[in-house]
């Protein structure tokens, strides 16, 4: 029966932690819009071929100042390889990807800094897209939201970006992107000092949508790649309210009208009946798992709702051990 898979991965004993979904697909094509290799920052993409045959792989890299090859490589049948950025673009801090594979692929990105004791993480896309949305944000406190555009095509995009918070949306910034460029925004540059924001991307031509959150100074972060349409259902595999852990559901409403949302918490005692909420127009909400969820909880959640389609992510806190 059809499930749904995530993959979390720690280190420095719980320092730091990585999230990403997992692919439906395959692919010969994936586009990685997050990467830097300037000031300590370390970008690695990830390979897998889970097919029978060997496959040629051609990693391009795209920078805010023009396209810059990369890597060719040989994958055997069920194998993964791993391909360090900076061996072909050092000291750049804005760095996007495009693996171009023979034959069915999966290509994922993890960015380290700090010496390792801080990462992030996320699987590609398959293909650009002219709207994206990006539920995570926040300019609250020593949070800092950068969203990242890549434009892989062989003509400039126009693009603009539109934010929500839990008081109404709100302009971003004009963007031209050269042809197989990347940019990057910081988002309290328009938006400070806001806990919940969340992002809508819109452009002329197809383009790739990440989106960064560091916080603590720097010292830890998340990214997630965005979605390229709003739905009523929504399956978030991990969580946990256990071990000083923390896991909030950050829900974006970017339609014209209001949409009314429901949450199950799904356990391993069975479900749990979450929140009912109405979220305005063009608005952006967060909830905490454990208000509903015990401690010590292994925790996926469903999300339905009503009257429009919604875009939802999933954020996990915690304390290292």
């Amino acid at each position: 029966m059809p499930v749904v898979a995530e993959r979390s991965m720690y280190g420095a004993g719980r320092a730091w932690g990585t999230d990403s979904v997992g692919a439906s697909e395959l692919s010969r094509t994936w586009y990685l819009a997050e990467g830097s290799t300037g000031g300590g920052f370390e970008t690695w993409v990830e390979v897998q071929n889970p097919g029978d045959e060997p496959t040629s792989v051609r990693l391009t890299y795209l920078t805010e100042n023009g396209s810059v090859a990369g890597p060719v490589a040989t994958l055997k049948p069920m194998s993964r390889a791993t391909f360090e950025v900076s061996s072909t673009v050092p000291n750049d801090w804005e760095v996007s990807t495009v693996v171009s594979a023979e034959k069915p692929v999966v290509a994922e990105r993890a960015v380290y800094w700090n010496r390792k004791k801080g990462a992030t993480e996320s699987i590609g896309v398959t293909k650009p897209a002219k709207k994206w949305y990006l539920a995570e944000g926040s300019t609250g406190g020593d949070f800092e939201t950068w969203v990242l555009v890549e434009n892989p095509g062989a003509e400039p995009a126009s693009v603009d970006l539109t934010y929500m918070t839990g008081t109404g949306q709100k302009p971003g910034p004009h963007l031209q992107l050269a042809p197989m460029s990347r940019r990057t925004v910081k988002v309290s540059e328009m938006v400070p000092g806001d806990w919940s924001v969340s992002t809508v991307v819109s452009s002329d031509k197809p383009v790739v949508a990440e989106r960064a959150v560091y916080w603590g100074h720097g010292i830890e972060g998340t990214d997630s790649i965005g979605t390229q349409a709003p739905s009523t259902t929504w399956y978030l595999a991990e969580g946990s309210t256990g071990r000083s852990f923390e896991t909030w559901v950050l829900v974006q409403n970017p339609g014209d009208s209001p949409v009314n949302i429901e949450m199950t918490f799904m356990t391993r005692g069975g479900p749990i009946y979450g929140p009912t909420d109405t979220l305005p127009a063009h608005s952006r909400k967060s909830y905490n798992a454990a208000l509903w969820c015990q401690a010590n909880q292994q925790v996926a959640t469903w999300v339905r709702s009503s009257g429009g389609s919604v875009v939802v992510e999933r954020s996990v806190y915690g304390d290292p051990l």
